[in-house]
């Protein structure tokens, strides 16, 4: 299976962030994201993380990263810093760390992945091209209402990673609601 999530934020010891997401602390937070995602997420599968996997302890978010299941690739987000990167690199707890990559969801369907949110192509464009992305903490999974983007961050998704199916199941009910 292929899952997607972003906008981790492990040991982001701000209220805003864990409080926001409805956690007691940031502790609270962090176990609850890999508690999450181990319940969705085989050993055996694939995990596209788009982004902003730690801010703040580095060390102490790779030792909960460490213990999530998937072959983990990671979409660079804006906290993902050089210094970061590189301390993934030494830990070898991503497969591969690019800053965009390109998937084919289905027969029919291609996603741009990025943490950004980018504007690919609109409804009425023949080719069905879709950005997955993460980055503004949206609760909604289509949060720019006319365009082909999705959202993955966490916040949009009870703190869990989503599935392919999920999303290709998603998409095909949106583009029904814009044809009505």
């Amino acid at each position: 299976m292929i899952w997607f999530c972003g906008d981790w934020h492990f040991c982001h010891d701000r209220v805003f962030i864990w409080k926001a997401r409805g956690f007691n602390s940031v502790e609270e937070m962090n176990e609850a994201i890999v508690e999450r995602h181990n319940a969705r997420v085989a050993p055996e599968d694939t995990v596209y993380v788009l982004g902003d996997c730690a801010l703040g302890d580095t060390a102490h978010a790779i030792e909960y990263i460490k213990q999530m299941n998937g072959h983990k690739i990671l979409i660079i987000g804006n906290h993902d810093s050089d210094k970061r990167i590189k301390a993934y690199v030494e830990e070898n707890i991503f497969e591969d760390i690019q800053f965009g990559a390109r998937l084919r969801a289905s027969k029919r369907t291609r996603f741009f992945l990025s943490h950004y949110p980018s504007l690919v192509n609109n409804f009425d464009d023949p080719v069905d091209v879709w950005n997955v992305s993460a980055h503004t903490h949206s609760k909604e999974k289509f949060e720019i209402k006319d365009k082909k983007i999705y959202c993955v961050s966490l916040d949009a998704h009870d703190y869990c990673p989503v599935n392919i199916e999920t999303i290709l199941n998603d998409i095909n009910e949106r583009k029904q609601n814009v044809r009505h």
